[in-house]
């Protein structure tokens, strides 16, 4: 469901093909310091100065999961 993912300097930028499936208590349980929901298809999620590593590995999972 993911349709892009970045990150700034403490946040985790993810667009969503189908914001609707977005489960905000999934997120939670890594720990975030904060969601804010830009739209219905895009948020932020901040986690600190260890976003980067974090985006990193969400794209590596994306790609080994490609359907």
């Amino acid at each position: 469901n993911i349709a892009e993912v970045e990150n700034c300097f403490t946040r985790l930028r993810v667009q969503l093909h189908d914001g609707t499936k977005f489960s905000e208590e999934l997120i939670k349980k890594t720990n975030p310091a904060g969601i804010v929901k830009q739209s219905t298809d895009f948020y932020h999620i901040i986690y600190g100065l260890q976003v980067e590593s974090i985006a990193q590995d969400v794209k590596t999972y994306i790609k080994e999961n490609k359907k």
